[in-house]
C-alpha cells in the first residue's frame, strides 16, 4: 500500500467508476418482492420452499427475484479475521479527485471496507484506525481533506 501511494501519478489516473449510484432509477417492486426481501434480508442461504408455500409464490417469481436482486440491493460478505468484536468501527470522509484509487487502496486492508458517496465526498466505513495512511494521502495531495469518527451503533433483527 505504501508503494501504491508513493508511486501514484495523478496524470496517469483513469477513473474506473467502481461506485455506482441508482438514486434516480425507479424500481419495479411488488408485494411478493417485499415478502421475499424480508424473508432473505439477513440470510440468502435460507431454504426456498417455506416462503414459497407460506405465501404461494411461484418458483419462477422466486428465481427471477434472486436474479434481479443485485440490481436492487448491495450484497456483501464481511471479512473480519479476528471476529467483528475485535475491531473498532470508523467512518472516514475524504474529498478526492481519485475516488477509485482510494477504493482500491482501502480494499487492500485486512477487513471489509464499505464505500459510498454523498455529494463530492467519499465515505469509507472500516474497522481499523489508519491515521498514517490518511496523513500520507493528504501529504501527497491524493486527498484534499479528511475527517473521521468512531462509530457506535445498535442493531436488532426485524425491528
Amino acid at each position: 500500500m505504501r508503494e501504491d501511494v508513493e508511486n501514484f501519478i495523478p496524470e496517469d489516473y483513469k477513473p474506473k467508476g467502481i461506485i455506482k449510484t441508482h438514486f434516480d432509477e425507479p424500481v419495479k417492486w411488488d408485494s411478493e418482492d417485499e415478502i421475499l426481501y424480508r424473508y432473505f434480508k439477513y440470510n440468502l442461504r435460507k431454504k426456498l420452499s417455506p416462503v414459497m408455500k407460506k405465501h404461494l409464490i411461484s418458483g419462477t417469481k422466486l428465481y427471477a427475484w434472486l436474479e434481479r436482486l443485485p440490481e436492487y440491493c448491495t450484497i456483501f460478505t464481511g471479512y473480519y479475521p479476528e471476529t467483528l468484536s475485535a475491531y473498532d468501527p470508523y467512518l472516514y470522509m475524504v474529498e478526492t479527485d481519485y475516488e477509485d484509487f482510494i477504493v482500491d487502496l482501502f480494499s487492500e486492508l485486512p477487513t471489509t471496507s464499505t464505500f459510498f458517496t454523498i455529494s463530492d465526498k467519499l465515505f469509507i466505513y472500516k474497522e481499523l484506525y489508519i491515521p498514517l495512511l490518511l496523513n500520507e494521502l493528504l501529504n501527497k495531495e491524493i486527498i484534499k481533506s479528511k475527517a473521521r469518527s468512531i462509530t457506535e451503533f445498535y442493531w436488532a433483527k426485524d425491528l
